[in-house]
């Protein structure tokens, strides 16, 4: 009986003992943003994907997570197109300026999203054996920089219907578990970005290149690991509701209005009342809730503001075709062409500085062209995550 209860003891300290070394071989919680006092900087370094090709510019998973970040953090984008992690594959990314730009940064915060142009079959096949060691390399070199940054490895991106160029998931499937080892032996996080993309085939039209949607989908899984953060991405307020969820009533009319019909003291009382959006069904189908036939539609809507302490107010707006958008009788922003889902647009500063506690007005002019017919749109505020803050 002592000797079974010995090897039970025994079992106990080595499982103990392995689960301690597993939890301290890897640190995958958020950035403890209290232990720092200037802005955080963050070096996000990458290929092509990282670089925001095939999502436009202004869209690459680094600059939606700078805007969701806000002010108190720093984050540089140092994505290289063809890029891979292994030093003898067909362009190493330790070879290009933008990995010693990054190091000059002397970041705090180190994000690696590499090994996806290592998949294609010439730098694979022959130099696979070189990724864990070029991967301890180049993480190596960042954690010797004088700010001893944390270091968060990224699971390649999933690759779609079999891939393009070579660049192919099979290959990359094979490097989560080498990524995993890195990890393990170096103490860095893991953001598993592969997965949170997985089977998500339409936000990688190419079988490669995530598009902004699919780009949203890694900065809000890259924020989440540096921060905690797991609510709406962006973070956002709503300041005055679009029609997307619920129709909201709005004054309008289709014939031409005098030209001051947007500012602030104008007297809509004469105009038809509606509820959003205005449109035509047969091209946004339950969302149009006022049907709008004719070239052109004038709308106003009065709201309140019970806070004037905003971060980045943004207009949040579907429009088929041109729109043009004031805010308290001042040019907010113009839409061109037409934009079939809704998204949020930049509000020029002079207009954003006129919101005000209380008494607002928004005024919108559609004009249709052609094809599909349809306006609504609302105002958010994108506020920064700056701690571990949880929906």
């Amino acid at each position: 009986m002592p000797i079974i209860m010995l090897r039970n003891f025994s079992l106990f300290i080595l499982i103990a003992f392995a689960t301690a070394i597993l939890v301290q071989a890897q640190d995958s919680s958020p950035v403890q943003v209290d232990k720092y006092t200037a802005a955080i900087k963050v070096a996000c370094i990458g290929d092509s994907i990282t670089a925001g090709f095939g999502a436009g510019r202004g869209n690459s998973w680094p600059d939606q997570l700078r805007k969701a970040l806000g002010a108190n953090w720093e984050v540089r984008n140092f994505g290289i197109s063809g890029t891979t992690l292994m030093q003898r594959g067909d362009s190493p990314y330790q070879k290009q300026s933008a990995f010693k730009a990054a190091k000059d940064l002397n970041p705090d915060v180190v994000v690696i999203m590499l090994g996806t142009n290592d998949t294609k079959p010439q730098n694979w096949i022959n130099f696979q054996r070189d990724f864990e060691a070029d991967y301890k390399n180049m993480a190596g070199q960042f954690a010797e920089l004088p700010g001893k940054p944390r270091i968060f490895v990224c699971y390649p991106p999933y690759i779609a219907q079999g891939g393009s160029w070579g660049i192919n998931d099979p290959n990359t499937l094979a490097e989560i578990p080498v990524i995993d080892r890195v990890a393990k032996d170096m103490k860095l996080g893991i953001i598993d970005v592969h997965g949170e993309l997985k089977n998500k085939d339409s936000l990688i039209p190419d079988k490669v290149h995530p598009n902004e949607k699919g780009q949203t989908v890694i900065a809000r899984t890259v924020l989440q690991a540096l921060t905690g953060y797991n609510g709406d991405f962006p973070p956002i307020v709503v300041l005055l509701a679009s029609s997307e969820k619920g129709g909201m009533t709005w004054r309008y009319t289709t014939e031409k209005p005098v030209d001051n019909w947007f500012k602030v003291d104008f007297d809509a009382s004469s105009w038809k009342e509606g509820k959003g959006g205005f449109g035509s069904p047969v091209s946004a189908g339950n969302l149009v809730r006022t049907e709008w036939k004719t070239a052109d539609i004038w709308l106003r809507r009065e709201f309140s503001l019970e806070n004037k302490r905003l971060n980045r107010p943004r207009l949040w707006m579907r429009h088929d075709d041109g729109a043009e958008v004031y805010i308290n009788g001042v040019l907010a922003a113009r839409a061109g062409r037409f934009n079939e889902e809704y998204r949020d647009f930049d509000i020029r500063p002079d207009a954003a500085a006129t919101l005000r506690l209380g008494r607002n007005v928004i005024a919108v002019h559609c004009r249709q062209t052609g094809g599909g017919q349809f306006i609504d749109a609302g105002l958010i505020d994108t506020r920064p995550v700056t701690s571990a803050s949880k929906k």
